[in-house]
């Protein structure tokens, strides 16, 4: 019994040395992932004096009602288009919406330049901005006098410090 026992367990533990230089000789091929992606590319923007990426762009295409998502790079695939030619509507929380027309599928593959966004989206009008900076000066200036001086800074510094409440 004792015998069939340790049997069993080298069988078993050879099996195990087997199979893993088996698996060490095998070779994932993740190349051809990525060749299956039809339209792809990379969404960035400048806004920050340098180039990044925009994440979470939605890139649509209306035609085959299919959108995907940009990823923390701006990077963005779609996978399994047909060939044909389709506009790209580009979409995010930020930026103005931008449209990419003609972009030609062919022989399964688009690979689309560098796409920037630069347009923003108007959040406030100078007005708007205007009285912002308005209402906040006025609510700082305790001695009425149109600036912030000395004596509003030491305000301010007390009531971030919480010596002092707002009210």
């Amino acid at each position: 019994m004792k015998r069939t026992i340790i049997s069993l367990c080298i069988i078993f533990i050879s099996s195990i040395a087997y199979s893993g230089s088996e698996w060490d000789a095998l070779t994932w091929d993740q190349s051809s992932w990525y060749d299956n992606k039809n339209i792809s590319g990379q969404i960035v923007s400048n806004v920050t004096g340098q180039s990044i990426g925009v994440n979470k762009a939605k890139i649509s295409i209306d035609s085959l009602n299919k959108f995907v998502y940009s990823d923390l790079n701006g990077h963005f695939s779609f996978c399994d288009i047909p060939d044909g030619i389709y506009n790209l509507l580009i979409t995010t929380d930020y930026f103005q919406s931008m449209q990419v027309k003609s972009v030609i599928v062919e022989k399964g593959q688009a690979k689309l330049p560098i796409i920037e966004l630069f347009n923003q989206k108007n959040r406030f009008n100078q007005n708007e901005v205007d009285l912002l900076l308005h209402n906040e000066r006025e609510k700082w200036d305790i001695d009425n006098k149109g600036k912030i001086g000395l004596q509003e800074a030491i305000h301010a510094l007390s009531i971030s410090s919480g010596f002092t409440k707002t009210e």
